[in-house]
C-alpha cells in the first residue's frame, strides 16, 4: 500500500510508483541517472488509464492516453531513430484512421488508413528524399494492389 520508492545504489530515485489494494494506482515514473523523467504512466486498479509520456533526450518522445490497459485517442510514437514519429489514432488498443508513419531503413514515410490494426485503402510511399515512391490499396489487411 501506498508508494514505493527505488533508489540506485548511490542513493538516487530510479522509479516512483503507487500502490492500492497490492495493485499499481496512479502515477508511476521512471527516472534517468540524472532524477529528470523519462517515462510517466497512469494507473488505475493495477491497468494503464491515462496519460503516457516517453521522453527522449531533446524533449517528450512518444505519447498519448491508455483507457482500462489499451490505448485510446491520438498517439505520436516515436522509435527513437531519425525516421520521425508514427501519428495517429486508436480505439480500445487497435489503430483506427488516418496514420502517418515514420521512415524506417527501407522507405521514407507513409500515409494510410488503419481499420482495427489492419492496413485499409490507399497507402502512399515516399523516398528518404521526400519524392513520391508508391502507392498501394489494401483492403482490410490484404494488399489488393502496388505499385
Amino acid at each position: 500500500e501506498g508508494e514505493k520508492l527505488v533508489y540506485t545504489l548511490e542513493g538516487k530515485l530510479m522509479q516512483k510508483e503507487t500502490y492500492k489494494a497490492g495493485k499499481l494506482d496512479g502515477e508511476s515514473i521512471k527516472f534517468t541517472m540524472s532524477e529528470q523523467p523519462i517515462e510517466i504512466k497512469n494507473y488505475k486498479n493495477g491497468l494503464l488509464d491515462g496519460a503516457y509520456k516517453l521522453f527522449k533526450q531533446n524533449g517528450l518522445g512518444t505519447y498519448g492516453d491508455f483507457k482500462e490497459g489499451l490505448k485510446t485517442g491520438p498517439w505520436v510514437e516515436h522509435k527513437f531513430s531519425e525516421g520521425g514519429a508514427d501519428e495517429g489514432s486508436y480505439i480500445a488498443g487497435k489503430k483506427n484512421g488516418k496514420w502517418t508513419l515514420g521512415a524506417t531503413n527501407l522507405f521514407g514515410k507513409c500515409k494510410g488508413e488503419f481499420i482495427d490494426d489492419l492496413k485499409h485503402g490507399t497507402w502512399d510511399y515516399w523516398k528518404h528524399d521526400g519524392s513520391k515512391w508508391k502507392t498501394e490499396q489494401w483492403d482490410n489487411g490484404v494488399l489488393i494492389k502496388g505499385n
